[in-house]
């Protein structure tokens, strides 16, 4: 199925070349995440297998930033050729939370998704919580004083966040980082 989608969608996007077989060239997959994080991760997967079903390169973009708008605005502007796709996530959400944006929504055709994943709430050992309802308690008990982090300002996990605060009546600090943090050889997280 998803080998279906990939070509017929890179096939639709590619009519108005010039006739010729597609691919002719490589693809380019842009993402609007930093090399090494759980995104950049997943596009390539995706990049891999589509190289394998088209029989040609796709090489993956980075272009982090501005919650997808840096890489969603490079589509945008690329040729309407077929060989420029973009993995985001942020379309729906940014229209509504930036006044201007570098593109408009009619420059894309979506394709499919490719993954969904779940959004978890967890806290340190050491806060004295062991339940949803304690750390609802503890956080209207001490306002202001516990801190989410979120992967940027409109990012699902910092929506997720917000979200929570408005229906548990509870308020964190948010801080907020560029990405998810990539991972390395030297990194202290182990799996088990």
């Amino acid at each position: 199925m998803f080998r279906a989608l990939v070509f017929l969608a890179a096939s639709a996007l590619a009519l108005g070349a010039e006739a010729q077989a597609f691919p002719a060239k490589p693809l380019r997959l842009v993402v609007g995440y930093p090399p090494g994080g759980s995104g950049d991760f997943l596009t390539r997967l995706i990049a891999d297998e589509m190289s394998k079903d088209l029989g040609a390169a796709v090489i993956v973009d980075n272009r982090p930033g501005a919650d997808g708008n840096i890489a969603a605005e490079v589509v945008a502007r690329a040729p309407a050729d077929g060989y420029t796709v973009l993995n985001g996530n942020n379309h729906a959400i940014n229209r509504t939370l930036y006044r201007s944006l570098p593109y408009d929504d009619k420059d894309f055709i979506p394709i499919t998704k490719i993954a969904t994943g779940p959004t978890v709430i967890v806290v340190n050992n050491n806060l004295p919580v062991a339940s949803l309802q304690e750390l609802i308690a503890f956080a209207r008990a001490n306002p202001g004083k516990l801190f989410n982090a979120g992967a940027g300002y409109g990012s699902a996990p910092h929506l997720a966040a917000v979200l929570f605060e408005s229906v548990a009546g509870v308020k964190f600090t948010s801080v907020q980082f560029k990405a998810a943090r990539p991972r390395n050889r030297s990194s202290p997280v182990t799996p088990r």
